[in-house]
């Protein structure tokens, strides 16, 4: 008799601690949106690359990119400037 694998649903990831200034910043983790700051995500390490988009009305966005297991981020949003 072979042994056999059973597919699991469960997807290997990190903790990590998102914040930003000021707090309630939309976040995306790879273009998917994850919830307002400030939070915990789980991500996905063993991808090529991860990243964070950050936005927030009144404020510029910003990318961040991730680096391999990195525990955690924050961030300064900037505001825009008033034409």
């Amino acid at each position: 008799m072979l042994p056999f694998v059973i597919a699991s649903a469960f997807t290997p990831g990190e903790t990590v601690k998102v914040g930003s200034e000021p707090a309630g910043a939309e976040v995306q983790l790879n273009g998917r949106y994850v919830g307002k700051t400030p939070l915990e995500i789980t991500v996905d390490y063993t991808r090529k690359s991860n990243f964070l988009y950050f936005t927030k009305i009144g404020h510029q966005g910003l990318r961040l990119d991730l680096s391999k297991n990195q525990k955690e981020v924050s961030v300064t949003l900037v505001p825009e400037k008033i034409k």
